[in-house]
């Protein structure tokens, strides 16, 4: 035999498809206890993380609903509240201002009354001055002609 034929990668003789038989054993064993299960579970584990992806969304979306119906909401409020305060420093304003006015009447209606409480005082005063007056120079007359 020549040294050649020896040094041949594969011989073409009856083991050729003994060693085919068994390769194709393996794969259906293989297939069977290891490739089907092992697919199987990463199916299981895809369709997992499928359901987590869908179920987040769904709640980003909803926290984002909220999120904008919450906005909404504190935008009024702080649209009402700035209207109450509004109201009430206007409120508050028409009542400062009420209160001066009728302070000023007040005060108006007592330096009338002064006034005229002085008036009064210097007319009786002049009145009563005049008639000393006329008592003296009756008197003086009186001196004088008796």
């Amino acid at each position: 035999m020549p040294i050649l034929a020896k040094a041949a990668l594969f011989d073409l003789d009856a083991t050729l498809p003994v060693i085919v038989i068994e390769f194709l054993i393996l794969m259906v064993v293989l297939q069977a206890l290891f490739f089907r299960p092992v697919t199987q579970v990463i199916d299981s584990r895809n369709d997992y993380v499928r359901s987590n992806l869908a179920m987040a969304r769904e709640r980003l979306a909803e926290v984002q609903a909220l999120e904008k119906q919450y906005t909404q909401e504190m935008t009024q409020a702080r649209v009402q509240s700035q209207t109450v305060v509004q109201a009430a420093e206007a409120e508050a304003n028409a009542l400062r201002t009420q209160k001066i006015l009728a302070a000023q009447q007040d005060a108006q209606a007592k330096v009338n009354a002064a006034r005229e409480a002085v008036e009064a005082e210097k007319a009786a005063s002049l009145d009563q001055l005049l008639s000393e007056a006329d008592a003296l120079s009756q008197q003086i007359l009186h001196k004088l002609l008796a």
